[in-house]
């Protein structure tokens, strides 16, 4: 009888011991993919004086800093200046697994895309037609 109480704590210990690892291994992983990564990212355009838009809230005009927030989510940055053509760009954080740090990638309509080092984004907006 006394084997069988000690077995019985045994596999209770081992059992505790288990589901204790496994939601310490779920809450790590939940706190890595839950906490929201910001970056901060300067915005520039060419010429100077676009009236930036992030996410659809007018932020300022070029050249300014913001900080976006959100770990790999699509982020709409929209420039509108009279006399040019509105310019998109969808950026995103994404994180370096070798240094532990974030960067800014830059999302292309013809599907490219880019990593800026910087977290500079530079927009060359062209000038409207006047007759199209």
């Amino acid at each position: 009888m006394r084997l069988k109480q000690i077995t019985s704590l045994v596999l209770v210990l081992i059992n505790m011991a288990f589901v204790s690892g496994c939601s310490l291994v779920i809450g790590i992983i939940a706190s890595t993919y839950d906490e929201p990564a910001s970056l901060e990212m300067t915005i520039e355009s060419d010429p100077p004086g676009a009236e930036i838009f992030v996410n659809g809230k007018k932020v300022g005009t070029a050249p300014l800093k913001v900080t976006i927030e959100g770990l790999s989510k699509e982020h709409t940055v929209v420039f509108i200046k009279n006399g040019y053509q509105t310019k998109i760009e969808s950026v995103s954080i994404s994180p370096d697994t070798r240094t532990d740090k974030q960067y800014l990638s830059v999302s292309r309509p013809d599907g490219t895309t880019l990593q800026i080092a910087d977290n500079t984004l530079n927009v060359v907006m062209q000038k409207e037609a006047m007759f199209p």
